[in-house]
């Protein structure tokens, strides 16, 4: 099973926010809408933490379908064969873990400012070996009257812990908003967003998004969102969850230049290229390159990734045959995959966002 790629079906999970049209028109549906349902989780081996009652058991889960017809989760297949799916090296540091989250995220409302933990942070109050950093490929965005597409991003100066615990508790959501930098965003934009970093994505932008395999959001804005003050701290109480936010302060170019992240050329073919997204820095939590095929190029490396398609449609090949691929599809290659490669099956060329785990050697605190 793992000596062959995993095609992967929709994995559409709640939130309490709407979105998921843009996710829809993505995959080409018929009725694109926005529903209670704004995120498809990808390569998903972590269940989402979605408080109260109501919620499917195993919801964020990747379903898989074996030869036989049986169904499954990705999850518990790679906790069967972890050497098979991750290589001994990755697995003697993360264990039957990929290390690894991707969503598809298209939100229609601005989302509350909020951050997530480091490593640190998370063993020492939720025992997780994972933090939340993350990274944000921007996909699309919508035209929205008087709105330019926007994420919010990093503290301003004069920003403290005591200055911003005291807009959180009163829920003066102005003065959390006027704290923070507002970055004008576009397609193929890539931003690394490190845990503890105050943010918040803009209404209408939809994006790929790369992440550590947890759901850990210490939520500083709930008013007018259907969040549970409680639920907004994960039950930490806000002296120990203040502590969870980064109060470094950044210029606007100084904020640019440590957390956009510029697309480099990795490899060239007569067929195609690869581009390298996010690497170097992010490395330790995840990577992420762009395989562009014109008409052919092979994939480098053996190891585990998730990939997504997001323009054209294409074969990927190998000794295991050919699996058909289009705009809107997502699938798996695990290390046991043999030398594989991509060709176009039309006139606009067939390109794939490949998202790969944390490199064994990464830190354990940070």
């Amino acid at each position: 099973m793992l000596h062959q790629p995993i095609l992967l079906g929709p994995n559409r999970v709640y939130r309490f926010y709407q979105g998921g049209k843009l996710i829809d028109q993505l995959r080409n549906a018929s009725n694109p809408q926005d529903t209670d349902y704004p995120e498809d989780w990808v390569g998903s081996i972590t269940p989402a933490n979605n408080p109260g009652t109501g919620h499917p058991p195993g919801e964020g889960l990747s379903a898989v379908t074996l030869p036989s017809g049986e169904q499954t989760t990705l999850r518990a297949l790679v906790e069967q064969f972890p050497q098979e799916a991750f290589g001994a090296e990755h697995v003697a540091r993360y264990g039957a873990s990929s290390g690894l989250l991707v969503k598809l995220l298209d939100s229609s409302i601005r989302l509350p400012i909020h951050c997530h933990p480091t490593r640190s942070f998370a063993r020492q109050h939720f025992d997780s070996i994972f933090g939340k950093t993350e990274a944000w490929i921007i996909m699309e965005t919508r035209e929205l009257p008087g709105v330019e597409p926007y994420i919010m991003l990093g503290f301003k100066e004069g920003v403290h812990k005591q200055t911003f615990r005291r807009p959180v508790e009163r829920q003066e959501i102005a003065d959390m908003k006027a704290g923070l930098h507002r970055v004008p965003v576009k397609p193929g934009d890539v931003f690394y967003v490190k845990a503890g970093l105050p943010h918040a994505i803009g209404e209408g932008v939809f994006l790929v998004e790369l992440q550590e395999p947890t759901d850990y959001s210490i939520v500083a804005e709930w008013e007018g969102f259907p969040i549970d003050p409680e639920d907004a701290h994960i039950g930490l109480g806000w002296d120990t969850a203040i502590d969870c936010f980064d109060f470094t302060h950044y210029q606007p170019q100084l904020l640019l230049d440590e957390y956009q992240m510029q697309p480099q050329l990795l490899r060239q073919e007569r067929g195609g290229e690869e581009w390298q997204l996010l690497g170097g820095k992010t490395a330790p939590y995840f990577s992420g390159t762009r395989l562009v095929a014109h008409s052919d190029i092979s994939a480098e490396g053996n190891g585990f990734y998730i990939g997504v398609v997001t323009r054209g449609a294409g074969v990927l090949s190998g000794e295991f045959g050919d699996l058909r691929l289009q705009r809107g599809d997502s699938f798996v290659c695990c290390a046991a995959l043999a030398e594989h490669s991509f060709a176009s099956a039309g006139d606009e060329p067939f390109e794939i966002v490949r998202c790969l785990p944390p490199v064994p050697s990464g830190p354990e605190s940070a």
